[in-house]
């Protein structure tokens, strides 16, 4: 049995060429994952002035992000119902918020199991009226007994999580 060279330079080009094919659509595949691939970002603001305080998320990825678990942490301690009375108290406790002052108003948003979150989309958690019997020093302090986990995936199922305190440590 005599091959032709022509026979067996076929058969190479259809070999590579089947290769080529597999480590391209590889390559496609991951391209396409990282090009719906959400990240989420906290973000916070104190203000004095405006006597304002804000905790917010933002979807800065390209994909949607799908919330899986939403938790909020005082001291380490998860609250185990994110309900208005609770997060008003708990901000009252650690001194932020003062619910005796008629003035003082306070607005939450927790996100549901399964909610999603559009590439560039922010979402604010909870916006409240500073207590101004607090020095600068006072409300930075009470700010960092205060700890939001987000865990979410993209449309893949790929699993990530996000956690206020590690946001804010990487920002410096």
């Amino acid at each position: 049995m005599c091959f032709d060279i022509v026979e067996i330079c076929t058969i190479v080009v259809a070999v590579l060429a089947f290769i080529v094919t597999i480590w391209q659509g590889w390559e496609t595949r991951k391209h396409n994952r990282l090009s719906v691939k959400p990240l989420i970002k906290f973000g916070t603001s104190h203000d004095r002035n405006a006597r304002e305080a804000c905790y917010s998320y933002k979807n800065v990825g390209l994909g949607t992000a799908i919330i899986k678990v939403f938790s909020i942490y005082i001291d380490g301690i998860p609250l185990e119902s994110l309900i208005y009375k609770n997060i008003i108290d708990s901000l009252s406790n650690i001194g932020l918020y003062n619910s005796s002052d008629n003035e003082s108003e306070i607005y939450v948003t927790i996100p549901h199991k399964e909610e999603e979150l559009s590439a560039n989309e922010t979402q604010e958690v909870i916006r409240y009226t500073l207590n101004t019997d607090l020095s600068d020093f006072e409300i930075i302090k009470a700010s960092k007994r205060i700890n939001i986990v987000i865990k979410y995936e993209s449309v893949y199922g790929e699993s990530f999580d996000c956690e206020l305190n590690r946001d804010l440590k990487n920002e410096k």
